[in-house]
């Protein structure tokens, strides 16, 4: 057991000893420090760490850990230990992506000797770090099925041509008022065309017309970042620094988070003044128990967070942020993903935040589609607040959208809410200067819109449907 200094020579393969001091390549039980502004290639299956409070790995200022698109064959990286990110980690770099042909696992809390404590070691991106995550895209992150599936159905129409490959894993939206009815499912082989073939029959009906199609996402990526143990024994993976870079694009976070103080969400965005987040088509997914979530806002004042085309699945929360933590400068983009399946709700916030939620489909939660105990739209006018616009929520345990506590200087437009079991929206706050418009809602539970215990403003409905 050592601790092993990349020699500040530039760098070079993690297999060549030349670029350690001491010529010796780093193993399991050993620490890792990269140096000097060396930039240190992975080309070979990495075990490293000691179960101790210091770093599996340290990546330091000005240096950088890299998986090349080039890379020779199927790597993984497993750290008995935090894996701190002060330079660069890259795995794949803008367009130049990993490519299909090839996959990376980097598994965080992991041992061969016994179960580590749950959340004991994560990933840490320090001041001004960079990490950039690039997958191999494919046609879609998710769509719409076409034509109705039946109960034993083995076969799916979607949408579009996929192209998703055998042996990926998928789900299938519930169409129902039963949020349990959602369905995860694996590929017996290539999508051919419009066509998707399924290993096990469906047990569910799933609608597939008119405007009420079930949404069809697919979880498998071939970068994945992974806890070594399923939950409860696994890691958070947290921006924990102003000026940090997170850049993913087409990776899958499986079984990630643990129901703990800073360490609740698979992907925690904390003090990251100066930075940027942006999260595309990726898979968030078997992140449950407690107050987990996918995306967990544990800041003050985060700027320039982008989340687009992401699969939602399986997860407590879909997003939630601290309580009391966020002021409105927050701002945040969420647009065109998919939120499927979880013990709560696919948005639930806490504090004010400018959040802009539009064009998502969000479905199947045991919870409310958003729930907004103080409005994420909140402003002192119009102008200055978020927006949920063009939404598509349905087959949710109880609302569409619950706002209680405060809703005021809202407008909200385009949202399509259907088939939610208790019902559409509720207001139980005090509620001020609130604008529907181009809603369509059928099929909710009790009431399409229902108040309780508030003080009603202003609330209007132009040109809805109910």
């Amino acid at each position: 057991m050592a601790a092993i200094l990349s020699n500040s020579s530039g760098g070079g393969n993690w297999s060549d000893s030349t670029i350690w001091a001491g010529l010796v390549t780093p193993v399991e039980g050993d620490t890792v420090i990269i140096t000097g502004s060396d930039i240190i290639y992975i080309d070979q299956n990495i075990h490293i760490g000691a179960d101790t409070s210091t770093p599996a790995v340290l990546i330091s200022t000005g240096t950088t850990l890299y998986v090349t698109s080039s890379v020779a064959g199927n790597y993984s990286m497993s750290c008995k230990g935090d894996l701190v990110v002060s330079g660069a980690f890259f795995i794949g770099s803008g367009v130049d992506y990993i490519p299909q042909s090839r996959t990376f696992d980097l598994k965080l809390n992991y041992s061969t000797t016994g179960l580590i404590t749950g959340g004991k070691y994560g990933l840490l991106i320090g001041h001004s770090g960079t990490l950039c995550f690039k997958g191999a895209p494919l046609t879609c992150s998710w769509t719409y099925i076409t034509g109705s599936l039946g109960i034993n159905s083995s076969s799916i129409t979607t949408s579009i041509a996929t192209a998703w490959p055998s042996n990926s894993q998928i789900i299938i939206a519930s169409t129902t008022k039963t949020y349990t009815q959602a369905e995860f499912r694996t590929l017996n082989s290539n999508a051919t065309g419009t066509n998707l073939n399924i290993v096990s029959t469906m047990s569910y009906f799933h609608d597939g017309s008119g405007s009420k199609e079930a949404e069809i996402g697919i979880l498998t990526r071939n970068i994945k970042i992974s806890s070594f143990n399923p939950y409860p024994l696994s890691s958070s993976y947290i921006i924990n620094s102003p000026n940090t870079k997170l850049d993913i694009d087409w990776c899958e976070f499986y079984g990630v988070g643990y129901n703990a103080t800073n360490k609740y969400g698979s992907i925690i965005l904390k003090n990251n003044v100066g930075g940027t987040a942006s999260i595309q088509s990726c898979s968030i997914w078997g992140n449950v128990g407690g107050s987990n979530t996918a995306i967990y806002f544990n800041a003050t004042n985060l700027k320039n967070v982008y989340l687009e085309g992401n699969v939602i699945y399986s997860c407590s929360n879909g997003i939630s942020n601290v309580a009391n933590s966020v002021p409105s400068g927050t701002e945040a983009i969420v647009k065109n993903n998919l939120f499927c399946f979880g013990q709560g709700s696919a948005l639930s916030l806490t504090t004010t935040m400018r959040f802009w939620l539009i064009s998502n489909s969000i479905n199947s939660w045991n919870g409310s589609a958003i729930n907004l105990p103080i409005l994420a739209l909140t402003g002192s006018s119009e102008e200055q607040t978020g927006k949920i616009d063009y939404n598509n929520m349905h087959s949710c345990n109880q609302y569409g959208i619950s706002f209680t506590t405060v809703a005021r200087y809202c407008t909200l437009i385009g949202n399509k809410i259907w088939r939610n079991n208790t019902g559409g929206i509720i207001f139980s706050g005090n509620v001020y200067i609130v604008k529907f418009i181009d809603h369509n809602m059928f099929g909710n539970g009790t009431d399409q819109i229902s108040f309780s215990n508030i003080n009603a403003g202003s609330v209007s409905f132009i040109n809805c449907n109910f």
